[in-house]
């Protein structure tokens, strides 16, 4: 398993082991960003663009997807203050979305199928389009 990988797999385990969302592990964060050598803001697009590849190609059920994304953010505000970057943004308001059932959505809409699943498949769909390769 990819350091990427792994770094992903901890924010699922955290959120079991703690029962809330916390942010990735700076040092883990740093070690596999500096091992990418990328910037800060390519790394989280990067890790973003990883877990909606992995979700939608079902290598990533929902809750790991949606705790690493959950996480990516809580970090990039602890750690930086700011915002994701555009893209991780995009990602992580599609797995947002699926969190919860929305004020004009009827009883038993699965709100996981109905956001998530077409947002991610949209981001993916634009990826490929564009050529853009997803490593671990």
């Amino acid at each position: 398993m990819s350091s990427l990988v792994q770094l992903i797999h901890f924010a699922h385990e955290a959120f079991s082991k703690s029962g809330g969302i916390p942010p990735l592990h700076h040092d883990a964060f740093e070690a596999v960003r500096c091992a990418a050598g990328m910037t800060v803001s390519d790394f989280m697009d990067h890790f973003a663009r990883c877990v909606a590849h992995r979700y939608h190609d079902g290598e990533l059920e929902y809750e790991v997807a949606d705790c690493a994304l959950n996480s990516l953010n809580s970090y990039c505000l602890s750690q930086h203050q700011v915002m994701l970057p555009s893209y991780a943004n995009d990602v992580y308001l599609a797995f947002d979305q699926g969190e919860y059932m929305h004020a004009d959505d009827d009883v038993g809409t699965d709100p996981e199928a109905k956001y998530t699943k077409p947002q991610i498949q949209a981001i993916v769909t634009r990826d490929r389009i564009l050529g853009v390769a997803v490593s671990n």
